[in-house]
């Protein structure tokens, strides 16, 4: 048996600035021993014009395609868990993972219903990845942040 909790990482940048996530922190506890997960990406990204989900893809929302795509470095055998949080609360983020041969390892399917969204898989070897975000949502603007986290467990 193990527990998971996560709790969101908060900066503030500067004196006057606003609060902002820097991502999430997991830790998996097992029994009497505590073991932190592993964050691979932890970033804040601005959508751009383009498909970046290629399978099982959302219907294309009012003024175009548009979401953003960057890459992490992931282990074998150990649980990945990406989450995407999108810029508004109307926001349907929709997440695809493939490997660097384009074979499709995580998809959150093609009806997002929540601004915040998540997937997990597990590597079958160490390898790079290809994270695709597209917003489903109609009327997110183009250049909207998105919040992005990638974990692994211990």
């Amino acid at each position: 048996m193990f527990t998971r909790v996560c709790k969101h990482r908060l900066l503030m940048l500067g004196v006057a600035a606003a609060p902002v996530f820097s991502g999430m922190a997991c830790t998996t506890m097992t029994g009497t021993t505590t073991t932190t997960d592993t964050t691979l990406l932890s970033s804040m990204i601005a959508s751009v014009a383009g498909v970046f989900v290629s399978a099982n893809k959302c219907t294309t929302p009012a003024g175009g395609d548009h979401g953003f795509q960057t890459t992490f470095n992931a282990v074998a055998n150990k649980l990945v868990t990406i989450t995407v949080t999108g810029p508004v609360t109307n926001s349907r983020p929709q997440i695809q993972v493939r490997d660097i041969l384009g074979t499709q390892v995580a998809n959150t399917g093609a009806t997002p219903t929540t601004q915040t969204n998540t997937t997990t898989f597990t590597p079958t070897g160490n390898q790079l990845f290809i994270l695709g975000v597209s917003e489903c949502a109609g009327g997110i603007a183009v250049g909207s942040i998105y919040t992005v986290s990638v974990t692994q467990a211990p």
